[in-house]
């Protein structure tokens, strides 16, 4: 996957400039609405002007014209901010392809200097696990959770339409064995599912024993709370949690700019969400489709009509008849996604609804990195 993206780069490259091609000149629409409203304004208002010979009803229309032009210029200022805001986001976009794919070589070339190699060393060893824990009768050997995360991944079986877990090197597990008796190098590779190999070890004055070794997998984050009364609470961490009022105030932004309904997500909930649905989406619980597709690091735009389309809650009286999704990444995992979506019958959602959300997932994930 890395290695496609660095391949992808001039691509990214050439998208990237086409989507701040089409948001200036949104850019230059609104401004230009702008000015249009402010000249209609100062129109009506002259024309009333010339006829109020202190007449109230006159008064009154010139009241409820200003007020009324106040607002539209309001909400076009509102989308003129927005639109400045995705431009300068897809700006630095630009900036990060070119640093993560720099990254990604360098990750590339350990691993691959990592796998070829006939033996581990002690520094090779310190790079991929975090902790051997040995035992009467088994060792558990706990790999990093960045290195766990890229030898186990996540794909959609394309005939059952499941999620199924698979692993990236896998040709049996393997141990390798010092002249000591001591390991000195352990890795899985292909053998789905399993994560648990034998080995025997021999010790100076100690009989030949069989061991069970056990590769541990990193699990979820949690909080941990004390109450009054003393009582342990551990609750799931949520990355975006700790973004929940700027996560509120960009999905305004957004949906000023699109004119959709906007939702921004943890791994759980709903937890910002700007438009019309607001109260119906807000806290509201994930659907398993949306957390399946998260796992896939999956973009998807689509109508009510298509196959692809699935529910974005667990709600059973959705209305939607638009999406797009895109997952926020941050170091290597999805930690939510940014939807926008809508109940209008003849929304359409296009390459620019598709370049406004992933350039708001690109600015929260670069947010939680910091």
């Amino acid at each position: 996957e890395l290695e496609l993206s660095i391949k992808n780069e001039p691509a990214e490259m050439q998208e990237n400039k086409t989507t701040i091609s089409i948001l200036e000149k949104n850019l230059r629409d609104a401004k230009e609405e702008l000015k249009a409203i402010k000249k209609r304004k100062i129109v009506e208002i002259a024309k009333l002007e010339a006829k109020v010979d202190n007449n109230p009803e006159v008064q009154e229309q010139i009241g409820v014209i200003e007020e009324t032009y106040s607002e539209l210029e309001d909400e076009t200022m509102l989308r003129i901010c927005g639109l400045q805001t995705q431009i300068n986001l897809t700006v630095g976009k630009r900036n990060d392809i070119v640093r993560i794919n720099r990254l990604a070589r360098t990750v590339i070339d350990v691993f691959n200097d990592i796998i070829d190699k006939p033996k581990l060393d002690r520094t090779d060893l310190q790079l991929i696990i975090d902790q051997i824990i040995v035992y009467e009768d088994h060792i558990d050997v706990k790999l990093k959770a960045d290195v766990d995360a890229i030898l186990h991944a996540e794909k959609a079986n394309e005939k059952a339409n499941e999620k199924e877990t698979t692993v990236n090197f896998n040709e049996g597990s393997k141990v390798i064995l010092n002249s000591n008796g001591r390991i000195s190098s352990l890795y899985t590779m292909n053998t789905p599912h399993s994560t648990t190999t034998k080995v025997r070890l021999k010790t100076r004055n100690q009989p030949e024993r069989l061991f069970t070794v056990n590769i541990i997998s990193s699990g979820d984050p949690l909080e941990i709370f004390t109450d009054r009364e003393g009582e342990i609470i551990l609750k799931k961490y949520s990355p975006i949690g700790e973004l929940s009022a700027f996560a509120r105030q960009y999905a305004d932004a957004l949906a000023q700019s699109c004119g959709h309904i906007v939702s921004i997500t943890d791994r759980d909930h709903h937890i910002a969400v700007s438009g019309a649905s607001r109260r119906e989406l807000m806290e509201q619980p994930l659907s398993p489709a949306l957390e399946q597709l998260m796992d896939q690091r999956e973009t998807r735009c689509c109508t009510l009509k298509d196959k692809a389309f699935i529910p974005i809650s667990t709600q059973e009286n959705e209305h939607f008849t638009a999406q797009v999704i895109c997952p926020i990444i941050t170091e290597g995992d999805a930690v939510g996604a940014v939807i926008i979506t809508s109940k209008n019958e003849n929304a359409q959602m296009g390459e620019v609804e598709q370049k406004l959300a992933a350039a708001a997932a690109g600015f929260l994930g670069r947010q939680l990195e910091q």
